[in-house]
């Protein structure tokens, strides 16, 4: 029988997750997968724990890297290696729910209109205890493509995909997006493709120091703000959006990671920008008019907040007595 699902699991320093995440894998309902993990020059123990592993399921393949090369030339390098009708990711460190493959096959199997599928996630900590259900509220294929146009709404972590969209078009996660490959990767997968969202919960995502700290060092300066910047100028570009330079800019400092906007005429350009971008999505994208909408209206009420917040609190400060 033929392998119908290949998980790809890039790995680096996951010595003390690797096990719990492989055999949240084994467990699952659903047999028939092949699990390719890519060491990604681990400097710990990570290896010989995966090859503990190998010893107990021959479904459990591992490769490495030469050398440290990062998550996205990783992933990218595991769509070569995969040789399944699917391909499912995971990361080192996280856990998947029994009936995850299950869910996700049998979803894809009876919609063949869509390419890809992902879902809700539980946030864990260090010792893999709850802290927090995260429920992605953009989950049709309109929603999806409407809020890519400000925020990233796909768990990479949770998602399932038909290979041969990786095969016939050959998307790949860009290295120079540092961090944030994930966002990058997915607006370009939607232009031709439909993705959902489920409910359901699909990954144990865990927050450890390791990865805060990771994180934090992919944030220095304003590099992570250039790559938000990249991406989103990409979306207006290849949806035809045209913003006048100030208005567009507007846009890129409201859309980015935590990106706000100070003063009136920075809030009225943004509030122009977004009736551009509505005003052209009803004419080129009437499907996508009332999700637009909608991911407009929340960003600018966002806008709006923080702006009077900023305000009131200068003018507190103003009036101190001392």
């Amino acid at each position: 029988m033929e392998v119908r699902v290949s998980v790809c699991i890039p790995c680096y320093n996951a010595e003390n997750y690797i096990l719990e995440t492989l055999q949240s894998l084994l467990n699952q309902t659903y047999k028939n997968f092949e699990i390719i993990v890519i060491d990604d020059g681990s400097e710990d123990n990570s290896i010989e724990k995966i090859e503990s592993m190998i010893l107990k399921d021959k479904r459990i393949h591992l490769y490495k890297n030469n050398n440290n090369r990062g998550v996205a030339f990783t992933r990218n390098r595991a769509f070569e290696l995969c040789n399944a009708e699917y391909i499912a990711y995971m990361d080192a460190d996280d856990t998947a729910p029994p009936n995850r493959l299950e869910l996700q096959v049998n979803f894809l199997d009876s919609h063949l209109n869509i390419d890809g599928v992902g879902g809700s996630y539980n946030i864990i900590n260090e010792k893999g205890e709850f802290i927090q259900k995260v429920i992605m509220t953009a989950q049709s294929p309109e929603m999806i493509k409407a809020t890519l146009l400000f925020r990233n709404c796909i768990a990479n972590g949770s998602v399932m995909l038909r290979k041969r969209v990786i095969d016939e078009e050959q998307i790949r996660y860009d290295e120079e997006k540092k961090d944030l490959e994930d966002y990058d990767f997915w607006v370009r997968f939607v232009k031709n493709h439909n993705f959902i969202n489920l409910s359901n919960i699909l990954q144990n995502y865990r927050v450890t120091q390791e990865s805060l700290s990771r994180k934090c060092a992919n944030c220095e300066g304003n590099l992570r703000d250039q790559r938000f910047d990249d991406i989103h100028r990409y979306v207006l570009k290849e949806r035809g959006y045209l913003l006048p330079a100030k208005e567009e800019q507007v846009y890129f400092c409201a859309t980015r990671e935590n990106g706000h906007i100070s003063g009136l005429t920075e809030y009225f350009l943004l509030r122009r920008a977004l009736w551009r971008i509505n005003k052209f999505t009803s004419q080129k994208y009437p499907e996508l008019r009332k999700e637009v909408l909608f991911r407009s209206r929340e960003l600018y009420q966002e806008q709006k907040y923080q702006m009077l917040s900023s305000y009131f609190s200068k003018l507190r400060g103003k009036n101190k007595i001392y």
